[in-house]
């Protein structure tokens, strides 16, 4: 048997000491808590998360730039143990603001948020271009013409609407099953397919200096900003790449939704962590709600359609095929669903409740 000595403390076997890591994590485990955060100690917490129930929410970072949106998924994996995690658009390690995380069962919504538009903050330096578009990449190749503040706003309305976009080199579109970017790293200049994107509104915010200006835009979810910048430059004659680019909102989530990378990495008790979640349903505000009763709870459970004119009757308003609903039993929510025919089907099932009586 290997005695273990550690400067200080009694020796102890190996086995007492796996013995003991196995108790910690059976008793983390109970608690619906895996990881390095402390147990759940509020009763009002534990009512909301029972044994066994690992949190679910929003959690809205403010990504720090330097690092990928997957490096901020990670950061908060060992924060939380091995929760399912997801983020609902991706940030360029340059970037900063807006990153909506799903915990847990939040994630199983990502398919049915409504407002999927971003807005950004975003600062163009002009007279030269890089192979990434912005400030992380290589400089290749520069140009003495400056445009003057009226060219820029002109430049403006062109921008603005339904357009179509050629996605940067370094991006992640797939071509021939290949991520552009590992392509464009292996010395190849990817076939890129413009697409369509929509841009509600691009302003000037400010003049910085002569080479660079700051935007402000709200455009719709696969919009690359950079593009933008390296478009606008090619049309006012000279070129140009983002030194700065923030995302200000993302969908319904905005900057007084956040909370710094930084900040939520150093809460010690899990407690004070979920006090920064937003409800799972937060994202469904503009989707219609169902109240269902026992029988209809059951069925949905199983994954059987409801008929669907009771609760359209109950609801008061107008539908259509292919509309979803959040179906509620007893004031939680139970289920996402969609109408087809005369009938509600579920599409995603939330709570377990009576499949194991």
């Amino acid at each position: 048997m290997i005695k273990l000595v550690v400067r200080g403390l009694p020796s102890r076997t190996w086995e007492e000491r796996e013995a003991e890591r196995k108790h910690r994590a059976q008793i983390a485990s109970r608690q619906g808590v895996i990881g390095l955060m402390h147990p759940i100690k509020d009763p009002e917490i534990l009512a909301k998360y029972p044994p066994k129930t690992p949190p679910s929410g929003w959690l809205i970072i403010d990504k720090p730039s330097g690092m990928t949106s997957n490096d901020v998924l990670t950061k908060i994996k060992r924060k939380f143990g091995k929760f399912k995690l997801g983020h609902t658009g991706t940030l360029d390690p340059l970037a900063t603001g807006v990153l909506p995380i799903a915990v847990g069962q939040a994630s199983k919504l990502m398919s049915f948020i409504p407002d999927t538009s971003k807005a950004y903050t975003f600062t163009v330096k002009w007279g030269e271009a890089t192979d990434s578009d912005d400030s992380d990449g290589t400089i290749t190749a520069t140009s003495k013409v400056l445009p003057t503040q009226k060219q820029i706003k002109a430049a403006l309305p062109s921008f603005i609407g339904t357009i179509m976009q050629t996605p940067p080199a370094f991006s992640a579109v797939k071509v021939s099953g290949k991520r552009a970017y590992k392509l464009a790293r292996q010395g190849e200049t990817p076939d890129l397919t413009p697409k369509e994107i929509t841009i509600k509104s691009l302003k000037v915010v400010s003049f910085d200096a002569r080479n660079q200006t700051t935007f402000k835009v709200e455009c719709s979810a696969g919009t690359y900003v950079r593009a933008i910048a390296r478009d606008m430059a090619k049309m006012l004659g000279t070129y140009g790449h983002i030194i700065a680019l923030r995302r200000i909102k993302s969908g319904k989530f905005t900057e007084k939704d956040t909370i710094p990378l930084a900040n939520f990495l150093e809460i010690e008790q899990i407690d004070d962590a979920l006090l920064h979640f937003l409800p799972v349903t937060t994202v469904l505000d503009d989707i219609p709600a169902l109240a269902i009763n026992e029988v209809e709870a059951r069925a949905i459970e199983r994954g059987a359609p409801i008929p669907a004119l009771p609760l359209i009757e109950r609801l008061g308003i107008k539908v259509s095929n292919d509309s979803y609903f959040q179906l509620y039993y007893e004031g939680k929510f139970y289920a996402m669903a969609i109408i087809g025919g005369a009938k509600i089907k579920p599409v995603k099932v939330f709570v377990g409740k009576f499949l194991n009586e």
